[in-house]
């Protein structure tokens, strides 16, 4: 559930802010997910970017399916960019 204020939380979920930031952004399956981690740390370095571990923390967006064995996710891990960030995108 996406709420714009966090001051009044559900109960049984949990409110957290995301930083407005430069994510790197990766597509895999949760059966490939060690996988895609790495071969999203050795793009970043690649690329001459790095990650930025102390304005936030990877986000891991599971896409719910009937089929629990191949379930698509996707990988958002903060950068720090020094240039347009736009042209390029990993997929494992």
């Amino acid at each position: 559930m996406e709420v714009f204020n966090i001051t009044e939380i559900p109960n049984g979920m949990s409110g957290f802010k995301i930083p407005k930031i430069k994510y790197a952004r990766g597509s895999c399956t949760n059966m490939t997910i060690d996988k895609a981690y790495t071969s999203m740390y050795r793009w970043i370095k690649e690329k001459g970017f790095e990650q930025n571990k102390s304005s936030s923390f990877p986000i891991e967006i599971f896409y719910l399916s009937e089929n629990p064995e191949d379930e698509k996710v996707e990988i958002y891990r903060p950068v720090n960019v020094y240039e347009n960030l736009s042209r390029y995108c990993f997929t494992e």
